[in-house]
């Protein structure tokens, strides 16, 4: 099952990948602002629920 879906599955997901970093790639040229904005709020959010996992442990 799994080697049936390859050929197709790889390209795709090699394709759609490169699709993405060019598609940020150029959101970055045009509108620095909202992405830097976002990836702070995306950082915030990560390391918040790091920490919160972290301490939830202990």
């Amino acid at each position: 099952m799994v080697s049936s879906c390859l050929y197709w599955l790889l390209p795709v997901l090699g394709f759609g990948s490169i699709a993405c970093i060019l598609d940020s790639y150029f959101l970055g040229l045009v509108e620095k602002a909202i992405l830097r904005y976002t990836a702070l709020i995306s950082i915030f959010f990560v390391y918040s629920f790091s920490y919160y996992c972290l301490a939830v442990e202990q």
